[in-house]
């Protein structure tokens, strides 16, 4: 490209041909990702359960590797390698976790290339990674949401609820104690594991399906819930009735619809706060 502008007798405007429609993304470099979002402090984790489709790019390798964790360039020996791993894979054999970063929703592979680019081709919709958290040192929103999520992570043993907001998971924790006291669960971490199954996730899949996100950008489901919770908190107060969850999502819904889509507080008060490092949510997020 360079020397076609060198070469060329009068101006020339080079430009990029977007991706295909329909196309995966090219993979996102966690050092480029991490440059934008300034000073950054890290924090370890541990080894969880991490959404494959939330793994958005590479430490190290973004621009050797393409949507598929597959490299560009493809040797012999790397062949080979990507097929003993993707055969282990198939027969049910336990490999190591793989090494992610995250940054704001995203995870960047560290160590475990083969093993994404597996799980990927066989359609995995989890895998086990040992993750380290980079939260930037000048958001203090995301700071205050992650010691709350590491206090609910402690408290509950769930670690797949994520939101923007910290206000959310102390909602959380006071609806998974309401499912726990009205169904008289002596085990928190059994009830809370009960309450994330058969109460959390079946009604997150809901609010994705009415597409109620646009209402609230930049925010998670968890955040959405809670906001549902203070609805309902709301109209009991107001009427002296008390609502079904179904109801009180009925009634959020016609109210959200009533008006424009656009920026709001956090759950609980307070303003709404910038979106965290330019990391997009992936499509398959977690809850």
């Amino acid at each position: 490209a360079d020397q076609v502008v060198r070469q060329a007798p009068c101006p020339v405007l080079l430009v990029r041909p977007e991706p295909a429609a329909g196309a995966a993304p090219p993979l996102r470099s966690f050092l480029d990702d991490a440059a934008r979002a300034g000073p950054l402090m890290q924090r370890a984790l541990g080894v969880r359960t991490v959404p494959v489709a939330q793994i958005v790019g590479s430490v190290g390798r973004a621009h050797e590797l393409g949507p598929d964790f597959r490299p560009l360039q493809r040797r012999l020996a790397d062949e080979q390698r990507y097929r003993r791993v993707l055969e282990a894979m198939e027969k049910g054999v336990a490999l190591p976790p793989v090494e992610l970063y995250r940054l704001g929703f995203g995870y960047y592979v560290l160590d475990g290339h083969h093993r994404v680019a597996a799980a990927k081709a066989l359609g995995q919709t989890e895998i086990e990674a040992n993750v380290t958290e980079f939260v930037p040192l000048g958001d203090v929103e995301a700071q205050r949401a992650f010691a709350q999520r590491r206090a609910f992570e402690r408290s509950t043993g769930l670690t797949r609820v994520e939101a923007r907001h910290a206000e959310t998971y102390e909602r959380l924790a006071a609806l998974i104690a309401e499912y726990q006291a009205e169904r008289q669960i002596a085990d928190r971490l059994l009830a809370a594991r009960q309450w994330y199954e058969t109460w959390y996730r079946p009604l997150v899949r809901r609010i994705r399906q009415l597409g109620l996100g646009r209402y609230f950008p930049g925010e998670r489901s968890a955040d959405i819930v809670a906001r549902l919770a203070e609805f309902r908190a709301a109209e009991l107060a107001r009427t002296g009735e008390p609502l079904d969850w179904a109801t009180a999502l009925q009634r959020f819904v016609t109210m959200l619809r009533q008006r424009p889509a656009g920026p709001a507080g956090a759950p609980g008060g307070g303003a709404a706060t910038p979106p965290g490092p330019p990391v997009p949510d992936a499509t398959a997020r977690s809850d």
